[in-house]
């Protein structure tokens, strides 16, 4: 009988279903998604929180306004979006924590 329901709210049987094999169909393949960290964030209101300061930026992307705090994992949509407006360095301008400051310097002159 709970077959029967559940079916009904589903919009179809479920021996309907497995007889046609959609049960077992894949999972869609996954989106690339994207963290912002506090470090990449050029643009954005700075909060603090109980675990520490976070940096928060408004974008809309495709007529939808996001609220990204850092930390948060994004889309590439919305990845784009922030470097277009300017509120993140792209990965690969971002600095990493164990590269010194000269060096920094060097690879950004041969860089030129």
């Amino acid at each position: 009988m709970w077959d029967r329901v559940r079916g009904a709210f589903s919009g179809q049987d479920k021996s309907a279903a497995a007889a046609r094999g959609t049960e077992a169909t894949a999972a869609p393949a996954p989106r690339r998604v994207v963290r912002i960290d506090f470090d990449m964030m050029l643009k954005g209101s700075t909060y603090n929180r109980p675990s520490g300061k976070v940096k928060q930026y408004g974008v809309t992307v495709d007529g939808a306004t996001r609220v990204i705090t850092s930390g948060d994992f994004v889309d590439r949509d919305t990845y784009d979006a922030l470097i277009k407006a300017g509120a993140i360095r792209p990965m690969s301008e971002a600095p990493t924590p164990d590269t010194p400051p000269s060096q920094m310097r060097r690879r950004q002159n041969k860089a030129s």
